[in-house]
């Protein structure tokens, strides 16, 4: 518990003050006074206060250098999740986490896990894929995601180096997870108002003074002085008006300034801040009052380590991926694959997936889906054009749709749908003599075989006796001919004016000739048909046969 209080202080925060401050216990971590007999673990809601305070302004900065071996060597019980274990509680006798058994360091009966950023310790069950577990700390930096089968967070990946910053800093580009924008990092410090100074101010690094200088170092208590080519990238010079920085805790910070006249005539501020609890090792720069690593200081030229160096050099051992590969729906991250926006997957960012990389872990629960995805479009297409024509039919007296052929067929010269244009024939010029004369002879081919007679609408036809008959008789000469009688059929009520005309020549003649019209022609007693018009061709009237209907109809019997 006095480590846990001074560690507190080192934080910023003080006693609490009662009963100003509230603890769940009677007495909380950071009280004036404590009992080794009813030690507390808990800290008041002052201390939390102060802490969230403190790390908004970069007080962990050296807490994320976490050391690869533990102190005093793997066992149970140092709070260290080591090879074996399941989980490490801290302890060996009590631990806060159900899910884990404290004194062997295994998972409780029933829990699929008790360590790691993809582990739900309130149901000791894994989370959801796709579970943001590591959140992206600037642009060159990604984010990583649960993968729903590991309790653990995949490992931290980022941007690769030499790429420009994804949120357009000038001047910059990406070096180990970080943006070298200069702007940027004396917000960091000074705050959002705060900006680069101009070049000028650069020129106190060849000092090697607290207010200019290349680096730190503590063995000698020394100021490195910047070579010409290197005063860009060492201390970094800020334009601001506060002379207090936001960043670290004023007990661990120094700041410095200066002025520099220009050739405008004009006084510029040049500031500095040195901090005691900058970090050394893994991602996190040793001092934040330096130029930040992936600064521009030329043409081709990046900052590293406080020194200008070829952009080329500096790059050439790093996994190489072109960000074109990606097809602009991802970015490539630093071991060489592209990290996919959400819906895209696949080593180049071209087939549905879930979005980030096979590295960070899927970045959604849903891929994209071609087919649902036009389906949708095309029924939201459909749906709006339906009630659009009926508006305009309501509204306006048209369909939409029609009126939209219409305009198409004339804007694309539209003339047909057949592909392929049949070609048909010409008509005979003597089409219609031709079809005439077949419905004359019609009847008669059928029923006469020996140039007989029949009356069909009102007219006189006579078949050739030469042509066989239908039904296989060779002639009817031997039928009697008291039942003789040419066929009679009724005229249309809408017969032509020639029609006409023949029907009343016939009741001429025959009125000459002495026939009764009010009678039919089979009760005149006469074996003789009526005559012919004379403008008709009577050549083959001599050899006429009649019909007998009961020995027809006999014959068709015996058959």
């Amino acid at each position: 518990m006095t480590v846990a209080h001074e560690m507190g202080h080192n934080f910023g925060m003080d006693h609490d003050i009662s009963p100003t401050c509230k603890c769940p216990v009677d007495s909380c971590i950071m009280a004036p006074s404590s009992s080794s007999v009813n030690a507390s673990s808990y800290f008041s809601d002052c201390s939390l206060d102060t802490l969230s305070s403190a790390l908004r302004r970069g007080v962990d900065y050296c807490l994320h250098n976490v050391p690869k071996v533990a102190f005093g060597g793997a066992k149970c019980g140092n709070g260290v999740l080591e090879d074996g274990e399941d989980c490490d509680c801290g302890s060996t006798t009590t631990c806060p986490n159900s899910c884990c058994i404290a004194a062997e360091c295994k998972l409780a009966p029933e829990a699929e896990c008790a360590e790691g950023d993809c582990c739900d310790l309130n149901v000791c069950k894994l989370k959801k894929m796709a579970s943001e577990c590591r959140s992206a700390l600037n642009s060159c930096d990604l984010p990583e995601y649960c993968d729903g089968k590991n309790p653990s967070c995949p490992a931290d990946f980022f941007v690769q180096d030499g790429h420009p910053c994804p949120d357009g800093a000038l001047e910059a580009f990406c070096y180990q997870g970080t943006c070298g924008s200069r702007k940027q990092q004396c917000q960091f410090l000074w705050g959002p108002s705060a900006d680069d100074s101009v070049k000028d101010c650069y020129s106190f690094n060849e000092q090697g003074a607290f207010s200019g200088n290349c680096g730190y170092r503590q063995d000698t208590d020394q100021y490195l002085r910047c070579g010409p080519n290197d005063i860009t990238c060492g201390r970094l010079q800020c334009n601001h008006e506060s002379d207090k920085p936001v960043f670290g805790d004023p007990s661990t910070i120094y700041s410095a300034y200066s002025f520099v006249r220009t050739k405008s005539g004009k006084d510029e501020t040049c500031r500095v801040v040195r901090t005691t609890i900058a970090g050394t090792g893994g991602r996190r720069k040793a001092d934040p009052g330096m130029v930040p690593d992936g600064a521009q200081c030329g043409n081709n030229k990046i900052c590293v380590n406080a020194a200008c160096h070829n952009k080329t050099a500096i790059l050439e051992m790093v996994s190489r991926c072109n960000p074109e590969d990606c097809n602009s729906r991802g970015i490539c991250n630093n071991v060489g694959n592209c990290h996919c926006v959400s819906g895209y997957g696949g080593v180049a960012c071209d087939l549905p997936g879930f979005g980030g990389s096979v590295n960070s872990g899927p970045a959604s629960t849903n891929a994209f889906n071609p087919a649902m995805t036009f389906l949708y479009l095309f029924s939201f297409a459909f749906i709006f054009f339906v009630f659009a024509s009926v508006y305009f039919k309501r509204k306006r007296g048209f369909w939409l749709h029609k009126r939209i052929w219409s305009k198409l067929r004339v804007l694309l010269e539209l003339r047909s749908f057949n592909l392929i244009p049949v070609r048909r024939a010409p008509a005979r010029p003597d089409a219609h003599l031709r079809q005439e004369e077949l419905r004359r002879q019609s009847f008669n081919a059928i029923w006469n075989d020996n140039g007989g007679v029949t009356t069909v609408r009102g007219e006189v036809l006579h078949v050739d006796a030469s042509r066989p008959h239908p039904f296989g008789f060779s002639s009817l000469s031997n039928f009697s001919q008291q039942n003789m009688a040419p066929i009679s059929v009724t005229n249309n009520p809408k017969t032509s004016q020639k029609q006409q005309k023949i029907i009343q020549e016939q009741k001429a003649l025959v009125k000459t000739e002495g026939y009764d019209t009010g009678k039919s022609s089979s009760s005149t007693g006469s074996d003789e048909p009526p005559p012919v018009p004379p403008h008709r061709n009577a050549t083959k009237t001599s050899n006429i046969s009649k019909i007998d209907v009961k020995s027809l109809a006999a014959k068709f019997e015996r058959r």
